[in-house]
């Protein structure tokens, strides 16, 4: 069986991260000494290493030649050291151009820069092609994480070159993630305005089916949640529909083909804007269901879960609903039943409520009065009487 070709430059073994720091050293024309690359190898060589016994993060210094710690780091790096020298003779074919020092054969080189300062090029360029055409392939068989039509975008002029195939049949990784939204082809497009700070035009059609021609939005950062995409940003030309030009807008709404305009200057989002706006809430809506007719109302609840088995439990820990959120009381038995708790803190919108009633009859709100009261009233009451379970409310 043939040998696995070493990756030099992209590969993640002993040999890759030797080649890569010696090579580096080299192309700077400086004197290269050989315990000065093993001592900055090392942190890496830790990290690629954490479970090996013995070893630990304290570099050994002056013993690092005999140390247990570093014995299989400084014999790779001994066999790299022979191969680059090898490779930059041979490619440049001038055996003088690695020059060695004198007093410590061996043990300290340097690189003629007369020949060349980047003699293996080639080879890392070739590398990296490789590791795009990986990653293509990754991107093409996660079929809904990465759509085809967002690689087929950025990699357009340069199909030929990275050789892009057809998916293959034999597809082994699929992520839940909606390939069919409408208007996905768009958003590659928007990430452009936004890095590029492109003001837009565009027709947009609202959830309630209201039509506005010639929308002027200048684009400022892009959130997708539950499958489906929203484009933030500053635009004055939806009138009083909103009470500031900050709003977000679904982009399978969006009617006609973005185009740029040159007569508005870009609108850039201040410091934080979005940090802080997404700071309390699950998903992508600022409301306050208790009192919904006041826009300016964020409150944010104490919420606590309580997971009422240990398998709803355990799904709330391991993905957390909200960055806020910690466990209260872990799960067990107790005088009063078999649960555990979290708490977070967030604004009561319909994202949440979704996420909340997503686990069925496994979680149960506990949280502050309000919190509560919405919940039994406002979402339980109203599907019982939907379904009949309860006499309507008159």
């Amino acid at each position: 069986m043939p040998r696995k070709r070493e990756d030099y430059f992209s590969g993640r073994t002993d040999m890759s991260l030797c080649f890569r720091e010696l090579y580096a050293r080299l192309m700077g024309g400086d004197w290269v000494r050989y315990a000065e690359v093993l001592k900055a190898i090392w942190p890496n060589y830790i990290e690629l290493h954490p479970d090996i016994k013995g070893y630990r993060r304290e570099w050994p210094e002056k013993s690092y030649s005999t140390d247990d710690r570093t014995r299989p780091l400084n014999n790779t790096l001994k066999k790299t050291w022979v191969l680059v020298v090898d490779m930059l003779r041979s490619k440049t074919g001038h055996p003088e151009c690695i020059i060695e020092d004198g007093k410590q054969k061996g043990k300290a080189i340097r690189y003629d820069l007369r020949f060349g300062n980047d003699p293996l090029k080639e080879l890392r360029d070739a590398e990296a092609i490789q590791s795009i055409k990986r990653y293509v392939q990754f991107c093409q068989d996660l079929d809904g994480l990465i759509p085809r039509v967002w690689t087929d975008y950025f990699l357009r002029n340069t199909k030929d070159l990275l050789d892009i195939k057809e998916r293959r049949s034999t597809q082994c990784i699929k992520a839940d993630v909606n390939p069919e939204l409408r208007n996905l082809n768009l958003l590659p497009r928007l990430y452009e305005a936004i890095i590029h700070q492109e003001v837009l035009q565009f027709d947009y059609c609202n959830l309630k089916g209201q039509y506005y021609s010639d929308i002027v939005f200048h684009p400022q950062f892009l959130r997708e949640f539950n499958g489906r995409w929203q484009l933030f940003g500053e635009t004055t030309s939806f009138g009083a529909e909103f009470d500031a030009p900050f709003c977000n807008i679904a982009i399978d709404r969006i009617q006609t083909t973005p185009i740029v305009v040159t007569a508005e200057s870009y609108r850039k989002a201040p410091a934080n804007r979005y940090s802080t706006y997404f700071a309390n809430i699950i998903g992508v809506t600022h409301q306050n269901l208790n009192n919904p007719q006041n826009r300016n109302d964020a409150r944010v609840y104490t919420a606590r879960l309580r997971a009422l088995n240990y398998n709803v439990y355990h799904l709330i820990q391991t993905k957390k609903l909200h960055p806020s959120q910690v466990v209260v009381t872990e799960y067990g038995q107790y005088t009063d039943g078999e649960y555990g708790e979290f708490e977070l803190h967030v604004e009561l919108n319909y994202e949440f409520v979704g996420k909340v009633l997503s686990f069925g009859h496994g979680v149960q709100i506990m949280g502050e009065p309000d919190l509560l009261r919405y919940f039994r009233d406002e979402v339980i009451k109203r599907m019982a009487e939907l379904y009949e379970l309860v006499p309507k409310t008159q």
